[in-house]
């Protein structure tokens, strides 16, 4: 069967860094990254009445953390501290996944747990 339009890319850079990426026919991106990375950014450029955003995925010690901001050199914004994000904590002794959300630093910061579910 003959597919146009769709690229798949697989890079294995040693040490655990292995990285995929598809890009279909939609307009939609795919991409996994191996244990060797912490860090994952993605640019989504302006598209209508939108803003450029980066949304910035952080492994951390129990989960992951989700960080949306303009990036570097951007006014307008939170601060770096204060960007909204989602943070997924997994606690393998209760077998629990926590969601919080939350955006502001030092006194102004609000929070919302988003939910709790069984792992």
């Amino acid at each position: 069967m003959e597919r146009t339009g769709q690229l798949n890319l697989a890079v294995d850079l040693g040490g655990g860094r292995d990285v995929d990426v598809e890009i279909g026919d939609s307009a939609r991106l795919w991409s996994a990254v191996g244990p060797g990375f912490a860090v994952a950014d993605f640019w989504l450029k302006a598209a209508g009445d939108l803003v450029d955003l980066r949304v910035s995925i952080k492994r951390r010690n129990q989960g992951i953390e989700i960080v949306v901001d303009r990036g570097e050199g951007h006014q307008g914004w939170w601060s770096a501290d204060a960007s909204p994000r989602i943070a997924i904590a997994i606690n393998r002794a209760s077998g629990t996944a926590t969601a919080v959300a939350s955006a502001g630093d030092g006194t102004q910061v609000q929070q919302v747990l988003l939910g709790q579910t069984a792992i």
